[in-house]
């Protein structure tokens, strides 16, 4: 969820849906998350996800799933499910 680049910020499970397209929300994670400390570890293109990308800060693991969807209204909006490990 854009704007949530800290371990406290991001918590231990989130997902939203953001009003972006997929490729918008990875941009800015790839580009906001170096700044913050956060180091990319892996990206992945599984099958259930469009995206995941794993990053490290010190002891701290987050990992981002994002996969394009389709709103109530037929609108695009990309699915943000954020995992962190403690």
């Amino acid at each position: 969820m854009p704007g949530a680049i800290s371990p406290q910020e991001l918590g231990s499970q989130l997902m939203n849906t953001a009003p972006n397209r997929c490729s918008d929300v990875a941009t800015y994670y790839k580009t906001n998350m170096p700044i913050a400390g956060w180091s990319l570890a892996e990206t992945q293109n599984p099958s259930n996800f469009r995206l995941k990308y794993n990053f490290m800060k010190g002891r701290h693991t987050a990992e981002i799933n994002l996969s394009d969807s389709t709103g109530l209204r037929g609108e695009s909006v990309c699915i943000v499910q954020i995992f962190l490990d403690r």
